[in-house]
Parts: C-alpha cells; structure tokens; sequence
C-alpha cells in the first residue's frame, strides 16, 4: 500500500502523534532506524514492556537500503502491516532533518500503579523536569547504571515524546517509566519500607562521595530552573551535593548520571 497525499487521514493522524503527542494517546511513534532496530532488540530479549508495533511507516526512497529491508522483513514476519508513503509526504511529516525513513507506530506502554509494597530497589523520582533533552539523558543514564524504576511528578515533560525518545537512544524500551506519581506519597511509603531517600542540594556540605549509598536508594531529582520542591527536600531522609571545583551546579541530567554511578560504584563494591 503506498500513499501519495498529505491529506490522508491516516498520514494526518501519524504527523500529529509525531508533532503534538499527548499524555493520553494510546499510541506512539518510534522514528529513525536505530531506534526501530532497538525496539526490536528489546522485544526479542523480553524487555519490561510489550511495546506492541501497530503499523510501520516507510518513505519510498527508502526502500533499496539495507537496514530498511532488514526491519520491514522482521515487520512481516511477525504480520505488522507495512505502508509506503511518497517521499515527500514522509519529509512532511518526519520530525528527523535527516536520516532514512521509517517510523514505527507503537502501542503506548500502560500505565501500572507504583508498586511501593513490593519494591526493594534504586530508583529515581523527577519532579517537574521539562526539558526533553534532559529527560531522555536521565532515562538513558538509568538503564546505563542499572536502574530500572523512573517516577515522574505530573509536571514532567511528556516522556514518551520524540525528543525525549531520541535523546534516550533506545533506553525507554528496558525500564518502567511511571507518570503522574505523587511523589510526597511515594517517598514516604518508600521511607517505610526501608528504601533511604536521597536528594541533592547545593546547600549542604555532606557529598555523595562521603554518604553510604550501597544500600536501595531512591534518587530525588528537580526541576531546571526551580530546582527540586521544598516538600520533597525536607521529606528526603538526607540532602547530598555534588562537590564541584568549578561552580554552583551541574544541570539536572548530568546530576542524575553522576549520582546514579557513585552509587553503582559502592553498590557493587558492597
């Protein structure tokens, strides 16, 4: 099936989903072929979510390139449908500058409640982070160290957008990313089932090098500009900084990947 008009209400619905995600779409768009080669990858090793492919997209020009051949026979095999568009159309509604065209149309991961009674290991908790770049590095630096659990406060950047998809590189697939938490809620049932709470703040002197983080720890993480909320930080069971030779902070992803591996570093040293 190949399609040629911009008009068409199927192509209209996919640019839209690309463009202006929202929160409460049941489906999303996966674009460029790393991240479709990733998804794949993931299902075939059973990753956290079924992340179930519903359509792919795939741009004419595209159709003599290897990888692109690769992915669509994988597609067929497990009876995905397939549609081609006109080159021109896939460029409208592409989001990529450059890059071969494909998208894969996914069903949207569901959300389950945080299972705090059961839970017994490292976690992180973002309040209110905006930025899609920061977003998909935190996400992406979560599953670098391990860390499978991310909980987002109402206030987060949607984390299934396609920036924050891109700037994850593929991370999404392997974690449970967890929305709309209450996240004073969470941090006390964590409290009670003996996960320490941690949050940073350039206003203490007791850095992450000199704490004890080799047992399950949960990471508070805020906002770009506000920083974290005075609630969460005065609910944290200790506020650590990161030392710096040079000055005030480090911007809330590179914060994240520095906490997450301190805390790798003496978790495996244990």
């Amino acid at each position: 099936m190949m399609i040629s008009s911009k008009d068409n209400p199927q192509v209209k619905a996919l640019k839209r989903l690309i463009h202006q995600p929202k929160r409460n779409d049941t489906l999303m768009a996966v674009e460029g072929v790393h991240a479709c080669q990733l998804l794949l990858k993931h299902q075939v090793h059973q990753a956290v979510h079924d992340w179930r492919i519903e359509r792919v997209w795939v741009g004419s020009a595209a159709l003599d390139n290897e990888e692109i051949q690769a992915l669509l026979s994988a597609a067929v095999a497990q009876g995905i449908k397939v549609i081609e568009l006109a080159t021109a159309v896939f460029r409208d509604i592409s989001s990529l500058e450059q890059g071969v065209s494909i998208v894969f149309e996914v069903q949207r991961p569901q959300q389950h409640a945080v299972p705090v009674e059961a839970f017994s290991g490292n976690v992180v908790l973002l309040d209110g982070v905006q930025d899609p770049g920061n977003m998909g590095s935190i996400i992406r630096s979560c599953a670098a160290a391990g860390v499978r659990e991310v909980w987002l406060s109402e206030h987060c950047v949607n984390p299934y957008a396609p920036k924050v998809l891109r700037a994850g590189v593929g991370a999404h697939f392997g974690l449970n990313i967890r929305e709309c938490v209450d996240l004073n809620q969470a941090v006390a049932q964590l409290q009670q089932h003996g996960v320490q709470v941690c949050a940073t703040s350039s206003h203490t002197k007791h850095s992450i090098y000199q704490h004890d983080l080799s047992r399950p720890t949960a990471w508070l993480m805020g906002n770009e500009g506000a920083g974290l909320s005075e609630s969460l930080l005065a609910q944290a069971d200790v506020p650590l900084t990161i030392p710096m030779v040079v000055g005030e902070s480090l911007n809330v992803a590179a914060a994240t990947a520095v906490c997450m591996f301190e805390m790798v570093r003496q978790q495996r040293a244990k």
